[in-house]
C-alpha cells in the first residue's frame, strides 16, 4: 500500500496479491506443514457440485488468479512471493 502511495506513475486499480497464486489445496497443505498439522483430505469438485449445485461451485471451487502486473512493472519488490514463506512470516510474527 504504501508503494502506491508513493509511487506517482501507479494510477488506478492495482491488484494487491502476490505474484504467485495458490490453489486452495495449496494453501491448505502450506499452511498444515507451517502449523505442523495434519490437513485433511480436500473435499473432491463433483461432491461439492453435487451436495451445493451452482452455489458450491461458485463459492467454493471458483476462485481468480489475479497477477499484480502494474505493481511488478512499477519496481515493487515482494519480501515473501510465495505461499510457503507468507504464511512462515505470518505464523513467526509477534504482535
Amino acid at each position: 500500500l504504501v508503494h502506491t502511495l508513493e509511487t506517482p506513475s501507479l494510477k488506478g486499480p492495482v491488484n494487491f496479491c502476490t505474484p504467485n497464486p495458490c490453489t486452495n489445496s495449496e494453501f491448505t497443505s502450506a499452511f498444515g506443514e507451517i502449523l505442523g498439522r495434519p490437513t485433511i483430505i480436500p473435499l473432491p469438485g463433483f461432491v461439492v457440485s453435487l451436495m451445493f449445485g451452482e452455489m458450491g461451485d461458485e463459492m467454493l471451487l471458483g476462485g481468480t488468479k489475479a497477477i499484480p502486473t502494474r505493481l511488478i512493472k512499477s519496481g515493487f519488490e515482494f519480501n515473501h512471493p510465495m505461499i510457503e514463506d507468507a504464511l512462515k512470516s505470518a505464523v513467526d510474527e509477534t504482535i
